[in-house]
């Protein structure tokens, strides 16, 4: 029980530094090491915590930071009017064509249906904005 208490206490701070890390990532646009972030956040071996990760959640660390990068991508993509290629940049992917791969590979929709559903948002508010006559 309690190395279980434990285990869950360090999957939570690792989740915690990722998206930390992803959020500012994402305001500043300067890239993260998020492997030298979680390292040093929680003073161990990072190859250590990625076990401890995978053996808990039952996916690897690495595949855990590219689904939050993707769903800070999908955020992105429906409530800003930011571009593929400011968010490729922000998030720190080597190039749009990649980020849109993954996207698409994480997701099974491309980045213009994430456009789309903002298209939609936006329309259903301007509509609702409307004086009734």
């Amino acid at each position: 029980d309690f190395l279980y208490d434990k285990n869950e206490q360090l999957i939570s701070q690792i989740k915690l530094a990722v998206e930390q890390g992803i959020t500012e990532q994402s305001e500043t646009g300067n890239p993260v090491k998020f492997s030298k972030r979680i390292s040093e956040e929680l003073r161990r071996d990072y190859d250590s915590l990625s076990a401890i990760f995978s053996l808990t959640q039952g996916e690897t660390l690495e595949k855990y930071i590219i689904q939050k990068k993707i769903d800070e991508v999908k955020a992105l993509l429906v409530y800003t009017d930011k571009s593929l290629t400011d968010i490729a940049n922000d998030l720190g992917y080597s190039s749009v064509a990649y980020l849109s791969r993954q996207l698409k590979k994480y997701t099974g929709f491309d980045f213009a249906y994430y456009k789309r559903i903002r298209q939609d948002k936006l329309a259903i508010i301007e509509k609702s904005l409307k004086p009734k006559s």
